[in-house]
């Protein structure tokens, strides 16, 4: 297995060097002269942390060099993540409009099979978007696990969505001001996601998530544009 450095991106064969008991040395890149991971010794606590803060190597750490069978139980969490949400949805359209659904109709087999067809189309289009826009913004291209990677550390924002259900409340707008302060996190950690597997600036992601966004939505995207260009001309 190969081991990505935290800091130029040159692969390694090794993290560390083993010497007994609790006692190891961290090996250094062959490239840059740094060490190639410093988070295998901190606790998975900091690296949530490193994770909420937003710091690239954090991502890169655990999209590079972490193993797939974590990223997969990541993965699994998230998606009873998104069953949950989806239960949340169809409670608050049950109490609002009685006679029009019902609750009962829509058990937790049916959310799971919603919440896995919503997280393999999501990342389907964002890679197939992804593809689209390295052509025309002429960077890199990641492969298909590496977007499943992306996705999948930068969606911890969806555990946030419980929080209404551990409050027991009741109140259907309050789940949906969590849902959307919780993409905007997603979409702001996904920009360090990429940034960390690519090593793309800032500016060049932001640039990918605009033509994103105008190809997902153009009318919405071309409504947006229209209120900025008012909003300056003022």
């Amino acid at each position: 297995m190969q081991f990505e450095c935290l800091h130029c991106g040159e692969s390694n064969k090794s993290l560390y060097r083993y010497y007994g008991q609790d006692s190891i040395r961290l090996e250094n890149c062959k490239k840059c002269g740094k060490h190639i991971d410093k988070y295998i010794e901190y606790s998975i606590v900091l690296i949530t942390l490193d994770i909420i803060l937003l710091e690239g190597q954090a991502y890169v750490h655990i999209m590079k060099n972490v193993s797939k069978k974590q990223i997969t139980s990541l993965l699994y969490m998230l998606t009873i993540t998104q069953t949950i949400g989806h239960s949340m949805k169809f409670e608050c359209i049950n109490d609002t409009w009685p006679y029009f659904i019902s609750y009962d109709t829509y058990p937790f087999g049916f959310n799971l099979i919603l919440a896995l067809v919503e997280q393999i189309g999501r990342i389907n289009v964002f890679y197939f978007h992804y593809l689209v826009i390295s052509k025309i913004l002429k960077i890199n291209k990641i492969n298909f696990f590496q977007m499943i990677c992306v996705c999948t550390i930068s969606s911890y924002g969806n555990f946030f969505k419980l929080i209404p259900l551990l409050w027991k409340s009741n109140e259907c707008q309050i789940a949906y001001y969590y849902e959307y302060s919780c993409n905007i996190i997603i979409l702001c950690s996904r920009v360090c996601a990429i940034r960390g597997i690519s090593f793309l600036n800032v500016v060049t992601i932001w640039k990918g998530f605009v033509l994103h966004f105008q190809i997902q939505h153009p009318y919405l995207y071309n409504m947006l544009h229209n209120i900025c260009l008012c909003v300056c001309s003022i």
